[in-house]
């Protein structure tokens, strides 16, 4: 064997546990954005092994993804494994639906549910500069209750979703050519996405509605 198959083989083999680890970890999201479930739960559900079903949950708790709801119901004998489900408590998302009139934001756990007083609605500023600086004043509060993994914005228009660019939006046209998420997270110092407002619709569907499951 050549020194250069050995070397490709080699990098496949440090590739290839990550991969599978990786992989593992996204099949255990899966099961868990259905509701919360014990290890045993999800090792039915996957057909994988314990112990790989355990280091994938525990990676996940540690990374703060998955919140501890406690022991399952009791079934036959011994003691009841515990219950974990998508993060609530100490890891939210958060959401700006951007339209002409009216201006929503709420923060979200990672299984897709509302926080809890959290949801507001306001007049949408005429003005691209007052806009900003009202969802900064509005979103850091919702930042400092817990970790912030990111911020996804929702708005109507044409756009460039690889400059993050709004190119002309004629019920916005004060957002024509403009960057909302990437001045938003210049301000902020958090990751945000911006999304055209059908295809906002057709990601949630498909992560937590009907549309579950589908390829397109």
């Amino acid at each position: 064997m050549s020194e250069a198959a050995r070397e490709l083989l080699a990098r496949q083999r440090r590739i290839e546990p990550r991969l599978l680890r990786s992989l593992t970890v996204r099949r255990v999201l899966d099961v868990l954005r259905d509701g919360p479930a014990s290890r045993a739960e999800v090792v039915r559900r996957l057909g994988i092994s314990a112990p790989t079903v355990s280091k994938a949950v525990a990676s996940l708790v540690d990374a703060g993804l998955l919140d501890d709801t406690g022991p399952a119901e009791p079934h036959g004998i011994g003691r009841p494994g515990r219950r974990f489900q998508l993060a609530r408590q100490n890891m939210r998302v958060l959401g700006i639906k951007l339209d002409a009139d009216r201006t929503e934001i709420v923060a979200a756990g990672l299984d897709g549910g509302f926080i809890e007083g959290t949801c507001e609605s306001f007049a949408t500023p005429t003005d691209y500069g007052a806009m900003l600086s009202v969802l900064e004043r509005r979103l850091r509060p919702l930042i400092a209750g817990a970790t912030t993994l990111g911020i996804g914005i929702s708005a109507p228009g044409l756009m460039d979703r690889d400059q993050q660019k709004i190119l002309l939006s004629p019920n916005m046209p004060m957002m024509n050519g403009r960057t909302p998420a990437p001045d938003l997270e210049q301000r902020l110092g958090l990751p945000c996405s911006l999304f055209q407002e059908s295809h906002a619709l057709c990601l949630a569907a498909s992560a937590f509605g009907n549309a579950r499951g589908t390829e397109n």
